[in-house]
């Protein structure tokens, strides 16, 4: 009852933080990404001077709290990481906040509106999957991906909406127009910038569980936080993102699964590997390292004649999720478009 307690303690512990994540750049979006603008300083100028500012107040605050603790003596390994992660939220932010949301994309958009944009746009436009095809028949260019992200990002540009037209009645800025597809598309990336930060959250938690010192797991906080290619992954646009982010909650749980082969570690894995492939096929990938130590558990179980056959019914509920979710689109893209697999 105790452990019961303390994991439900512990899941409303994270629910409670990735919520606050959530609004925090849910928020800071709409007020500071049309305050994107050159501003004359000095003899130069500098873009986004605005958000600039509020960045650099962001952590500030949070250097100034990890200060205080520090001379108060209450700054703990627990508190320490989370400051860490706060740093990494707010500097993901930052190049959210003042790059424009068309660079550095090389898949979101196409002459022909194929890309991981067109993908969202259709799907918000109709409520259906795209049929457009290239040459071949297959399913053309972006859209012979798994349809998760842009299910996401169709479905978010609904809830954005109203309050694009609530900002635009308030300001009087005409900086977002409910009515055009870049405008629009534009607030997904509050879902990349939050996808990231959702996977640096698990990430250090990852780091705090490792057997080693306290000063390594602080080392490996620190570098999942500012890891220059999770900041640049925080403004794309495309799948990549999303299936990252359920990778890092595939690679925690199969570690918590390692401490307590539950089963409710076990159905987690299954469906946020189910979700990762659903991003992206590639997703598949990160569930080697839960195959590796299922294995593992069930060879050391045999070696020490105990029971196992409490893992081949969580192996079963493992699949039972994972291919209905991770390959039904595939089969369908199959069946519809003679796409191959793996295509």
């Amino acid at each position: 009852m105790k452990n019961f307690l303390s994991r439900h303690k512990r899941i409303l512990i994270d629910l409670i933080t990735i919520i606050s994540v959530f609004l925090f750049v849910f928020i800071s979006y709409f007020i500071f990404k049309p305050l994107y603008s050159r501003s004359v300083i000095g003899f130069g100028s500098i873009d986004g001077i605005i958000p600039r500012i509020y960045i650099y107040l962001c952590v500030l605050a949070i250097a100034i709290t990890g200060l205080i603790l520090r001379i108060k003596g209450k700054l703990n390994l627990e508190i320490l990481l989370f400051l860490i992660f706060l740093l990494g939220v707010v500097m993901q932010l930052n190049y959210m906040l003042i790059t424009p949301y068309n660079y550095r994309q090389h898949d979101v958009f196409s002459y022909n509106n194929a890309g991981h944009q067109g993908y969202a746009w259709t799907i918000y436009t109709t409520g259906k999957l795209p049929t457009q095809v290239d040459s071949q028949g297959h399913l053309d260019y972006q859209f012979y991906h798994p349809p998760f992200n842009a299910f996401m990002q169709a479905m978010f540009m609904h809830i954005c909406k109203p309050f694009m037209s609530l900002y635009s009645a308030i300001s009087g800025s005409n900086y977002y127009d409910t009515t055009n597809m870049d405008s629009l598309f534009q607030t997904s990336e509050i879902l990349s910038t939050f996808y990231m930060n959702v996977s640096i959250y698990f990430g250090i938690k990852i780091a705090y569980k490792l057997k080693v010192d306290n000063k390594f797991k602080v080392y490996g906080a620190l570098f999942i936080a500012l890891f220059p290619a999770l900041i640049i992954l925080a403004g794309q646009e495309n799948n990549d993102p999303l299936c990252i982010m359920n990778c890092f909650i595939v690679i925690y749980f199969t570690i918590k699964w390692w401490e307590d082969k539950s089963y409710f570690n076990a159905i987690m894995i299954g469906i946020f590997t189910g979700l990762a492939m659903f991003a992206k096929l590639s997703g598949a990938l990160i569930a080697l390292p839960a195959i590796i130590a299922y294995i593992y558990s069930i060879i050391q179980s045999i070696i020490k004649k105990e029971k196992f056959h409490h893992y081949f019914i969580q192996g079963a509920i493992i699949a039972l999720l994972v291919l209905p979710i991770g390959l039904w689109f595939h089969i369908y893209a199959k069946i519809k478009f003679n796409q191959p697999f793996g295509f």
